[in-house]
């Protein structure tokens, strides 16, 4: 039977290279995947990123840092967003034993929000409001990072402290939306140690806990939408292991996307995906319905995965000129991902966290 030469199915320009000082330079923005973090983060330097005229550049920009962490009973997913026009921190817990999630988020002025210059010597992303605070503190150049967090809702209180540790190499890439209009997303899978306090019940993290953060700065389409899965933990050899799949509107996916496999040490690149879906998005179970489901596959053969949706945060606001409709999905997974070297990696029912986007803004 002839082996499939998967590698030959990565565009060449998907291969990492040298990450230039800057991120724009004569007004243009470089676009590719590249090896380290960038230490300029000039994005507002871009020349006519957008149709809107340049002195509008700022409300057209969205920057956030958030974080992943998959702790002994569920899931943290945290944030400091800059919207443009205002700012978000964010909180939502995924209790596994309970299939239930829990919002802690809150919608504030930009001045309480702010995006590390960039994620290198300690440069601070941070949200503080009246009832929460997040903190994040980058250290990328020795791949370490600690987050604190706390968040005192109505209904629920969380707190939660942690030290990051790098297990892989980063995935750092700048994805085209327009000729000069770049989604620069870093991300890095950890180790994680620390603790989540959530309504009055600690969760001490272990030897399986792991995270990752992602630091995305983006002129997004007035009408944009994106889907994005991930995975992390141990795989069946019982090492680190973990995937980000997304699907979003890159000018050209093949050479331009963030799908890879992150391993100890090293990573394995992936193709293009699509995810198709069954239901809405906005479904919830009700005891008589099936889960909403999504089937994420490329047309090589080396993304295969059934998401069954179990739980979802929702939130949707309408207005005249803008709307949002956003869910952050919980749920189990089935199937495989290949690496470029045909090694497969399956998946029996296990928990992942997804998202699904869309904007008017």
């Amino acid at each position: 039977m002839e082996t499939k030469d998967y590698a030959s199915f990565i565009s060449p320009k998907r291969r990492s290279v040298s990450t230039p000082r800057a991120l724009v330079k004569d007004g243009q923005a470089c676009f590719g995947t590249f090896d380290k973090e960038f230490e300029v983060f000039n994005i507002l330097d871009c020349k006519k990123p957008t149709a809107a005229p340049d002195l509008f550049k700022k409300m057209r920009l969205t920057l956030w840092e958030a974080v992943e962490v998959r702790f002994p009973g569920g899931y943290l997913v945290a944030g400091v967003s800059d919207m443009g026009l205002f700012g978000v921190d964010f909180d939502v817990v995924y209790l596994e034993k309970t299939n239930e999630t829990l919002d802690l988020s809150t919608i504030t002025a930009r001045k309480n929000v702010r995006i590390a210059e960039n994620l290198l010597q300690g440069h601070i992303t941070e949200a503080k409001t009246a009832i929460s605070g997040l903190r994040f503190e980058n250290y990328f150049e020795d791949k370490k990072a600690s987050i604190e967090g706390h968040h005192f809702s109505k209904n629920h209180k969380i707190l939660y402290k942690f030290r990051l540790k790098g297990l892989s190499l980063p995935s750092n890439v700048s994805i085209p939306f327009g000729q000069n209009r770049p989604l620069v997303t870093e991300k890095l899978f950890f180790k994680a140690d620390g603790f989540i306090e959530i309504d009055g019940i600690r969760y001490n993290l272990n030897e399986e806990s792991t995270a990752i953060i992602d630091d995305h700065r983006a002129y997004y389409p007035y009408v944009s939408h994106y889907d994005w899965l991930t995975f992390m933990g141990k795989d069946e050899n019982g090492d680190f292991f973990a995937f980000n799949l997304t699907e979003n509107q890159s000018t050209n996916p093949h050479d331009y996307n963030e799908n890879l496999i992150w391993l100890p040490n090293r990573t394995s690149l992936l193709p293009p995906v699509t995810f198709f879906k069954t239901g809405k998005a906005s479904r919830f179970h009700d005891g008589k319905e099936k889960f909403l489901s999504w089937h994420i596959v490329d047309r090589y053969g080396m993304v295969d995965l059934e998401y069954q949706i179990t739980s979802t945060y929702a939130n949707r606001a309408n207005a005249l000129v803008a709307s949002i409709q956003y869910f952050v999905t919980f749920g189990r997974l089935n199937g495989f991902v290949l690496e470029e070297d045909g090694t497969k990696h399956e998946f029996k029912d296990a928990l992942a966290v997804g998202e699904d986007k869309s904007l008017r803004l």
